[in-house]
């Protein structure tokens, strides 16, 4: 039987408002739950990175996280399509 490997989707977590002094913490622990960390933005509160589908559960309880959403693609229609 082949060896199925899983894809990294890409996702973004947002730290709660109260424990945005403590990014550099819970990007340590997102590291440590799965997380390929990509950037940590400190300003708006933000980590970035890439993750197996199966650890965002864990990367979701840790302290601090508000959410860890996949991020979405958007495409916008050439200036000579019907669509605008």
């Amino acid at each position: 039987m082949p060896n199925r490997r899983t894809v990294d989707v890409e996702v973004i977590v947002t730290v709660e408002e109260g424990d945005l002094p403590e990014m550099h913490r819970i990007a340590a622990q997102l590291v440590a739950a799965g997380l390929k960390l990509e950037a940590t933005l400190e300003n708006i509160g933000t980590i970035t990175g890439r993750a197996e589908p199966a650890c965002l559960d864990r990367l979701r309880c840790v302290q601090g996280v508000h959410a860890v959403e996949p991020c979405g693609e958007v495409k916008i229609a050439p200036p000579d399509s019907d669509i605008q």
